[in-house]
């Protein structure tokens, strides 16, 4: 029902137990049976002939799949307490210099109305920025601290597809020529904001730098000298 609300118009209402219970045939729960989760325990005790088949088929899988969803929650938590700093995903592409405080408030104004949209949803519509690069603020920046294994800068700006190939490959062309940093001739060519590069960086390498003007990309290259968009 909580599902289909609004999608489905008609009123809808939930009886189950309410007809036996009214009939006199059965008595509810008392209420600190209830506020313990155990009224099904109490129902299959006033029908265990009819309700036994019913809860062995679906009170374990229920019992395994909440499990699950501890753990994964646990897990969660476990990472966002490793993060340099988590943040909303609205807050992140503020700092990234990606949105302004305005658009962040018009959206979660929206969300408030009761138009319930995820924040991604409401970007794409206002077209404000791609998918790809709400997607990746949302779900992968917060993975970047705590994988061993980091890439190239040059590869997380293309999968926020805030780079393309064609600039990428520009850009490692001018590096073999004036050496400087990736994320310095970025914010030159104006392709991207400095303060982009400097919260990614902040997820690549906590800890490690002040600003994108004082990395040391060469923690990021490859061991070849060969241009490709894995250099950095």
């Amino acid at each position: 029902m909580a599902q289909h609300r609004g999608k489905i118009k008609a009123v809808m209402l939930g009886v189950g137990a309410v007809f036996p219970l009214y009939a006199g045939q059965h008595t509810r729960a008392p209420l600190w049976v209830r506020e313990s989760g155990l009224e099904w325990f109490y129902r299959l005790v006033q029908e265990p002939n009819r309700l036994w088949k019913r809860y062995s088929q679906t009170i374990p899988p229920f019992v395994w799949l909440a499990t699950k969803q501890l753990l994964i929650e646990s897990q969660q938590d476990q990472l966002s307490s490793r993060l340099p700093m988590y943040r909303p995903v609205g807050q992140t592409l503020i700092e990234a210099g990606l949105l302004s405080t305005e658009q962040v408030r018009m959206i979660l104004h929206t969300q408030a109305e009761g138009k319930k949209q995820r924040f991604g949803d409401i970007l794409a519509q206002q077209n404000w920025l791609k998918p790809e690069t709400v997607d990746f603020f949302a779900e992968e920046i917060p993975r970047l601290a705590i994988q061993q294994q980091k890439k190239p800068i040059g590869y997380y700006l293309k999968s926020a597809a805030l780079l393309n190939d064609d600039q990428i490959q520009t850009i490692l062309t001018q590096q073999q020529d004036t050496r400087l940093r990736f994320g310095e001739l970025a914010v030159q060519a104006g392709w991207i904001k400095p303060e982009t590069i400097n919260l990614l960086l902040e997820y690549i390498a906590p800890r490690r730098h002040d600003s994108y003007e004082d990395y040391d990309y060469n923690l990021l290259a490859e061991q070849d000298s060969q241009p490709s968009i894995c250099r950095s």
